[in-house]
């Protein structure tokens, strides 16, 4: 009898240290699935990001490799007194710069352009025809804002089969040599007339770089050789070459752009909904004090992320990027408020 019992216990306590070592073989397992789990999902999120913000960041380096081609093509002319007689030397240009935020508010083409835009003159060698092919010193009219709204490439016949995509756009303004209005008589003086003319038109002279940009700012700055701050130069935003009630900046070209770009995945606009009227994802942000731009970034950053209490109440966790360059002017004349 005693063995008989001590065989059954023994039969007994081995189906509990196997019952044991099943349980915690599937507890190992199950933790083992977990963060396979999670690094696969890391793995993809980070893929994502990459690939989602590769073609951006081309965008990117584009806008600034362009923007730092602007040229005024300065000349020396005279400045006359009272009496008519030349009495001083100035730099004069044909041509402008200028960038700020409601330059766009009454082209009618344009739906809900979204921040700020910049417009200028550069020797890029666009003509659109052979007959200027390998003229590569050829003046072009240049320019970059955001718009939102429905994609305007896609086919006519599509319109009643699949709904419109609306989105945030950065779109590019670029006028053939050929073309070229800023010599006209009627968008010379202080009008802007050669770049918000040819913007009416339509077709208008104008191609989409990229989806998706929530936001483009453009703070025109000093060198740091002056030792003043990067705001002073604009502290606006505003800038324009043609301004002949600011001594400093007449004629000239500002030494340095910042630009910054923010932008965020398809995945995260397909989030959003698609709606003709743009989201407020700026909400507390207005970009207006350039000595407010690091805040105004953080508040931008925040709506996005989906933060509790953001300014824009957006509760969706956007993925996006924050692209930021300083370009150099090379053809800026100037580098210090001296």
């Amino acid at each position: 009898m005693s063995q008989s019992a001590s065989g059954k216990g023994a039969a007994a306590f081995t189906l509990v240290e196997m019952l044991v070592a099943v349980t915690i073989l599937i507890v190992i397992l199950g933790l083992l699935f977990s963060v396979l789990q999670q690094t696969a999902a890391l793995w993809k999120g980070s893929t994502g990001k990459m690939e989602g913000f590769r073609d951006a960041r081309t965008v990117f380096e584009a806008v600034t490799r362009t923007i730092g081609q602007a040229t005024l093509n300065n000349y020396y002319d005279y400045q006359y007194g009272a009496n008519g007689q030349p009495i001083a030397y100035f730099s004069g240009s044909d041509l402008q710069f200028i960038c700020g935020k409601n330059l766009l508010a009454n082209v009618q083409t344009i739906p809900n352009p979204v921040g700020q835009s910049v417009f200028f003159q550069a020797p890029l060698g666009y003509s659109g025809t052979s007959s200027f092919t390998g003229r590569n010193g050829l003046l072009n009219a240049c320019g970059f804002y955001v718009q939102y709204g429905a994609d305007t490439t896609s086919p006519s016949f599509l319109s009643s089969i699949i709904p419109p995509r609306y989105r945030y756009r950065l779109m590019e303004f670029t006028q053939p040599s050929q073309n070229l209005s800023i010599y006209d008589p009627v968008a010379s003086g202080t009008t802007n007339n050669w770049f918000l003319v040819p913007l009416g038109q339509n077709p208008a002279p104008v191609s989409q770089l990229a989806e998706n940009v929530v936001t483009l700012v453009l703070l025109p700055q000093l060198s740091a050789v002056s030792g003043s701050s990067s705001s002073s130069l604009a502290p606006a935003y505003e800038y324009n070459s043609r301004d002949s009630t600011s001594s400093g900046t007449y004629n000239e070209l500002p030494p340095i752009v910042e630009v910054t770009m923010v932008v965020m995945d398809d995945a995260s606009a397909v989030k959003l909904r698609n709606s003709p009227s743009p989201p407020n994802l700026a909400a507390g942000a207005p970009f207006t004090a350039a000595s407010q731009l690091s805040n105004d970034l953080s508040t931008l950053e925040a709506n996005l992320s989906g933060i509790h209490g953001n300014q824009a109440a957006n509760s969706i966790p956007l993925r996006f990027q924050v692209f930021q360059l300083s370009v150099p002017i090379l053809d800026a004349k100037w580098n210090s408020s001296n």
